[in-house]
């Protein structure tokens, strides 16, 4: 027995999870993100379990956001990198710096002086960084609640370090991290997604978060 099509398709819950997940994206049209979401529906609904105990919900939302992400990056004018976006930062720093030490704004050759960095280089970061919303690579990617546990103001070296510290967890402790704060998933939508009673997940959640603040308070 499958799940059908049409009462899928028109259900509100799921029109609310595509339209959900679609805001966490920017810089294309939503409406071709929420097509991306209906055609992810259509691929994924017959190779639902539909006797599984995960909801179809928790099922497709990673198959959305993995298709919609996908979607955004291809389609994405600019790819900022992550080198872009701290010299992006020290050029708003040393902006706001100079405008203070000699009450006018500096312009782009006084901020080159100061930063020491060619000036071609900075007219393309601050083009490339102020027409382009940031990249989902530090952005959408490491929700805010996991800022939050920190207890620290967050700039952007900040958020470099904690995707970093990643590195720092097992693959197990990585998907549970994934799944919680990149992907909105409730810790039993998870432990149901990895296979793990919801204690475990919790415990998993707990102990990766301590490695992360150890590593960026380091």
């Amino acid at each position: 027995m499958k799940l059908d099509v049409n009462e899928i398709i028109n259900d509100e819950n799921i029109k609310y999870l595509i339209k959900s997940i679609a805001n966490k994206f920017y810089g294309v049209e939503k409406k071709d993100l929420y097509q991306v979401g209906y055609l992810t529906i259509l691929k994924i609904i017959d190779n639902y379990d539909i006797n599984s105990n995960v909801k179809f919900s928790s099922y497709a939302y990673l198959h959305i956001y993995g298709a919609m992400r996908e979607y955004v990056e291809n389609n994405r004018k600019i790819k900022i990198s992550r080198d872009y976006i701290k010299l992006y930062k020290k050029i708003n720093d040393a902006k706001n710096l100079l405008t203070q030490k000699f009450n006018k704004i500096p312009s782009i050759e006084e901020i080159s002086l100061f930063l020491e960095v060619d000036v071609n280089l900075i007219n393309e970061v601050i083009n490339a960084c102020s027409n382009e919303v940031l990249s989902l690579d530090l952005e959408s990617e490491i929700d805010n609640n996991l800022y939050n546990f920190i207890g620290e103001n967050v700039d952007y070296d900040t958020k470099i370090l904690i995707n970093d510290s990643l590195s720092e967890l097992n693959d197990l402790e990585r998907s549970v991290i994934d799944c919680r704060y990149f992907k909105d998933l409730t810790q039993q939508e998870t432990a149901d997604y990895l296979g793990l009673s919801q204690v475990k997940v919790s415990r998993l959640e707990t102990s990766s978060k301590k490695k992360i603040k150890s590593y960026i308070c380091a």
